[in-house]
């Protein structure tokens, strides 16, 4: 039984550590889009998006390593959500094109597809690389 309440707690640790660093960052990040051109501000966050996913490789060294992909996660999801919204309004005003709603609209369905298709794409390049991997075996 302890060792299933460990694993409980284990996990809901990977998620509170990616939610605190994406609360403590989102003012940051705010605060630096108003310092900082926007443009880089999204793509570093992109970056630390990209190597927090690299990083996740070294779980088998810990679950510190998971523990620090998550906080870099909750990072770069702060730096993205903050910034790209402000950095949306400045597209419209440099282009005037004048309706906010629908670039906001279209912003939120781009993401929920990602949510939709991230996951339908990953669980299909996984079975793949195991059907590759069971040939390879026999």
């Amino acid at each position: 039984m302890d060792a299933c309440l460990t694993q409980i707690v284990a996990r809901s640790l990977v998620i509170s550590i990616a939610t605190v660093t994406y609360l403590i960052s989102t003012p940051v990040a705010g605060w630096l889009s108003d310092h900082i051109p926007r443009a880089k501000l999204v793509s570093g966050s992109l970056c630390l998006m990209a190597m927090a996913t690299m990083l996740i490789a070294l779980r088998h060294t810990g679950l510190w390593a998971v523990y620090v992909c998550c906080g870099m996660v909750g990072t770069s999801c702060a730096l993205n959500g903050a910034v790209a919204q402000a950095l949306l309004a400045d597209i419209v005003d440099r282009h005037k094109l004048g309706s906010y709603g629908m670039v906001y609209a279209l912003s939120d369905m781009a993401d929920s597809l990602g949510f939709i298709l991230g996951p339908t794409i990953g669980v299909a390049v996984m079975q793949v690389c195991d059907q590759v991997r069971l040939v390879q075996r026999d």
